[in-house]
């Protein structure tokens, strides 16, 4: 069957492009072998080629951005002069490649992930397509929050309660068996909320504070897969005691943890926010762990808690100092 000699209108237009993309990918390429790739006759395909060269791509005549190089045309070649495409693959730079290898190996890290063959074989890789030397790579030591996290989602898995000890606010230790409903991360704290059959309802553990995690040989109800779970980690009283903290950025998650109100537009600095509490006791514990990050300002009673706790912590007795 003979090839076709002429095709015309979207199917021209097509073959123009496709064309370009092959000439590029060879740098130089004999006409004859486009043809036969294309099952088109010779001079079609010379013609194609000639008018790539003359196409209007929205520029002036003389900065089309494939030049054919005519005279190699008219010995049966297809190349191109000049034109405006950077064909080299990009390489990572040392630091590029560092930032991404750090992001790669901490992911590896996450307890329950999966795929830690593949992230393997992709940091082999971009040693080999990293411009520069590597740089001394970071790695990730899994802590016991983390273990906790493996912990707690096979435990979700399997629908099993929990047992740990937990240190609440306030600094009191207690044992406890939760049905966990939901791991969560409120960068930078992770929490766990599960149902206390005890009190009849869901509560929120901040896993840094919880410790000796177990799984225990006990179902989760479904009272509490039915129970309902509120969007905000700590959930407000009508008798919690309403706080004014100024909070750094090093102590935002303090403002997540609380639910707190945050009226301020600003992005980033010291934020004056509201926070409530059932508590003050909890206030001088919660306030010292952001070290000097997060500053009480009123009310009174407020201030006085955090600084009793303070006081007490030095091994001093709380004086009389009025608060204002």
């Amino acid at each position: 069957m003979p090839k076709r000699n002429t095709i015309y209108g979207s199917d021209r237009t097509n073959l123009m492009w496709t064309l370009v993309g092959k000439i590029l990918d060879a740098g130089s390429i004999p006409v004859q072998e486009l043809a036969d790739i294309f099952d088109l006759s010779y001079d079609e395909i010379e013609r194609a080629v000639r008018t790539i060269g003359v196409t209007e791509t929205g520029g002036p005549f003389d900065q089309h951005p494939f030049m054919v190089n005519y005279e190699a045309l008219a010995e049966g070649i297809a190349e191109f002069n000049d034109y405006p495409l950077d064909l080299q693959v990009p390489r990572l730079s040392s630091h590029q490649a560092a930032t991404i290898s750090a992001g790669l190996r901490y992911l590896a890290s996450v307890p329950g992930f999966t795929l830690v063959d593949e992230v393997t074989a992709l940091l082999a890789l971009m040693e080999v397509t990293s411009a520069e030397p590597p740089v001394k790579t970071i790695d990730f030591v899994t802590g016991s929050v983390d273990s906790d996290v493996d912990i707690l989602r096979g435990a979700l898995t399997a629908g099993k309660a929990v047992s740990f000890s937990y240190i609440n606010g306030a600094g009191v230790r207690s044992d406890r068996v939760i049905e966990p409903l939901r791991l969560e991360s409120i960068e930078p704290i992770w929490y766990l909320r599960g149902y206390d059959q005890g009190r009849g309802k869901v509560l929120a553990f901040r896993l840094d504070r919880m410790d000796n995690v177990q799984v225990i040989d006990q179902e989760v109800t479904d009272e509490a897969r039915s129970a309902e779970i509120s969007e905000e980690i700590y959930i407000a009283n009508d008798t919690d005691h309403i706080v004014t903290v100024d909070v750094l950025p090093e102590a935002y998650s303090l403002i997540s943890e609380f639910a707190a109100n945050d009226p301020s537009s600003k992005q980033t600095g010291t934020k004056r926010v509201t926070i409530r509490v059932r508590e003050l006791n909890v206030l001088g514990p919660v306030i010292a762990s952001y070290g000097g990050f997060a500053t009480v300002v009123a009310p009174p009673e407020a201030i006085a808690a955090v600084r009793d706790f303070a006081l007490r912590g030095l091994g001093e007795a709380a004086d009389s100092i009025e608060v204002e």
